[in-house]
């Protein structure tokens, strides 16, 4: 017997979400593509501070570092304080989950909150995406403040996102590739009247005339350069399996708006940002009610607060010491932030779970994650000037970089019974965390054995 096709009436099923679902256990918020489209966002950051009981990253009073940020259910926070490590662009979101309160067991390192951002990926058919977005600062009348221009700059703030998506030549295989500009300018302008090299005409006379040779150049005060982009691959090729692979990452350039430096902004230390998050992840199913996840991730980490790259640059000791005189107004005038601060995490995720629906009542689920990250933390070359001298210090002093190497897992098991109107969840979570780092139990003799070394 051959296929037959069977015309039929279309049929049209229409569902209406409640304001409150009574059978959520949880203070849960789910969003879809079309609902984030909707809202007056640009990132994930900003469709999670929408949400009631957020202000600003912070959960119902919360610190930042108590929120979990995930991206398809594999954790992105960086292992140093806790934070999430990327930003993502509102355009590559097919859900968000937010949940604010009473978590599941598999949830865990989450005291305020967990963000679940679920990527789009490539369809059967090929897609193309995009949208740009300028503007600028105009604060008529309110030039008096000496902080802002009558001038306006509309390119001062711009965004640019492309996305393209589709099949690929193999059977069931699918790619989503998608990349994003920012740039945001500060309304406060410099004015380059300054360089940091400037001194007097005799440098050991304090009362010989100051020479200064900026160009008077006016330009942002602080800015943010952004590079991100998201690369994800999909297949169906294996029977009963699903395997994908993900690569997020972001470049991040930011000179913080300092108004001591107005007159002198190429003196100002810049902070530098590069994330990545990328690995795989295995979906198999087991029968008609039983599946298995895994994901296998590395998530990396790297933030520099400098301005010379090379702490032994000799543009450092090109400067003097960085002065400022409050007979001037109070800026800076000559020499340069001597910030060299690092801060470097690299993390290997293992996740895998199980999912049964055990009987129309019961669904279960159990599993695992385990988490080791190198951190890197410090001044790993300390520069300060000493009896207007630059001095460097390396190796054992209280701002040397560290390095540690903890240890984190966890394994779950959890229940959700549904019978009537009666719904139960219920679990166990087992954490274990191993610093792999002690300190003295008393810092006093310590101290008093760095002094000694130190005289």
């Amino acid at each position: 017997m051959g296929d037959t096709n069977l015309a039929t009436e279309e049929v049209v099923i229409v569902a209406d979400r409640p304001p409150v679902d009574v059978k959520e256990t949880s203070s849960q918020v789910t969003l879809t593509t079309e609902e984030i489209e909707e809202l007056p966002v640009q990132s994930l950051e900003d469709v999670v501070n929408l949400q009631a009981g957020v202000v600003d990253g912070h959960f119902r009073g919360g610190r930042q570092g108590e929120v979990q940020y995930q991206v398809d259910g594999v954790s992105i926070n960086n292992a140093f304080d806790n934070k999430s490590s990327l930003s993502i662009d509102r355009s590559l979101l097919q859900e968000v989950q937010v949940i604010s309160g009473t978590f599941d067991a598999e949830y865990g390192q989450a005291m305020s909150g967990v963000v679940n951002a679920i990527l789009k990926q490539g369809g059967e058919s090929y897609r193309v995406e995009g949208e740009y977005y300028t503007g600028g600062f105009l604060f008529p009348g309110r030039e008096d403040m000496r902080k802002t221009s009558d001038d306006i700059h509309v390119t001062g703030t711009h965004n640019m996102q492309a996305t393209l998506s589709g099949p690929l030549p193999w059977d069931k295989t699918n790619f989503l590739i998608s990349g994003r500009r920012y740039q945001w300018d500060d309304y406060i302008r410099s004015e380059r009247r300054f360089n940091p090299t400037d001194d007097h005409e005799n440098p050991l006379d304090r009362n010989s005339p100051f020479i200064a040779t900026g160009d008077w150049d006016k330009s942002p005060l602080g800015y943010t350069n952004e590079w991100s982009g998201v690369l994800k691959l999909s297949s169906n090729r294996l029977t009963e399996t699903r395997i994908s692979y993900q690569a997020l990452f972001n470049s991040r350039e930011t000179r913080p708006t300092d108004w001591k430096f107005r007159y002198m902004p190429d003196a100002l230390s810049i902070k530098r940002t590069f994330s990545l998050a990328h690995g795989f992840d295995v979906t198999h199913t087991l029968g008609a009610s039983t599946f298995l996840d895994f994901s296998a991730r590395q998530n990396l980490f790297d933030y520099t607060d400098h301005l010379y790259e090379d702490p032994y640059d000799p543009r450092y000791d090109a400067t003097p010491a960085l002065n400022s005189t409050m007979n001037l107004g109070d800026y800076f005038y000559q020499g340069v932030q001597l910030t060299h601060y690092i801060q470097k995490t690299t993390t290997y995720i293992f996740k895998g779970s199980v999912v049964s629906q055990l009987d129309s009542e019961n669904q279960a689920k159990a599993g695992f994650e385990l988490s080791l990250p190198e951190v890197e933390f410090g001044t790993p070359v300390w520069l300060s000037f000493i009896n207007n001298e630059l001095v460097r210090k390396t190796g054992n002093h209280e701002q040397a970089s560290l390095k540690r190497f903890p240890v984190m897992g966890a394994a779950y098991v959890q229940d959700q019974m549904n019978r009537n109107d009666l719904i139960v969840r219920f679990g166990a979570r087992l954490d274990y965390f191993d610093a792999r780092s002690t300190i003295p139990s008393d810092l006093a003799p310590q101290s008093a054995a760095a002094a000694h070394a130190a005289e």
